[in-house]
C-alpha cells in the first residue's frame, strides 16, 4: 500500500459570506507520512479539518479522505480528530453528548445510560 494518499484535495474552497476561509487548496497526504498543518490564526487550518472531517460541506474543489467522500458511512470509523478544545458541547447535557457521538459514530444507544452510570457522570 506504498504511495497510498489517505487524504487528497483538489482546489478545495469554503467562504463565509464575504470571507474567504479557503482559496483553491491542494494537498496530498500518503500513508504513513506525517504530516504537519500548520499557519496562522485564520490560515484556514479548523476549516480545513472540518471539511475534511464532514462537520461542514465545500463551495468548491474536491476532497477524499482513504478515496472515499468525507460524508462516507465508511470514514466515520476510520478517522479522529482532538481539537484544541474537549469536543464536548457545554450546552448539552451528558446524555446528549454521547448520542450525539453515538450518532457520528453509528452506534447503538443502548450503552450510552450503562456508561453514565458507570463513569458516576
Amino acid at each position: 500500500m506504498q504511495n497510498e494518499k489517505v487524504i487528497k484535495v483538489n482546489q478545495l474552497t469554503k467562504t463565509f459570506g464575504e470571507v474567504k476561509a479557503l482559496e483553491k487548496c491542494d494537498m496530498e497526504v500518503e500513508r504513513g507520512e506525517i504530516f504537519g498543518y500548520l499557519g496562522p490564526s485564520g490560515a484556514g487550518k479548523t476549516t480545513t479539518i472540518k471539511l475534511l472531517t464532514g462537520q461542514m460541506y465545500s463551495d468548491g474543489g474536491e476532497m477524499l479522505v482513504f478515496g472515499e467522500s468525507p460524508f462516507s458511512p465508511m470514514i466515520k470509523p476510520k478517522i479522529g480528530i482532538m481539537s484544541d478544545t474537549s469536543g464536548l458541547y457545554e450546552k448539552m447535557t451528558v446524555y446528549e453528548n454521547l448520542a450525539l457521538f453515538a450518532d457520528i459514530y453509528n452506534t447503538d444507544y443502548k450503552r450510552i445510560d450503562d456508561v453514565i452510570e458507570e463513569l458516576d457522570l
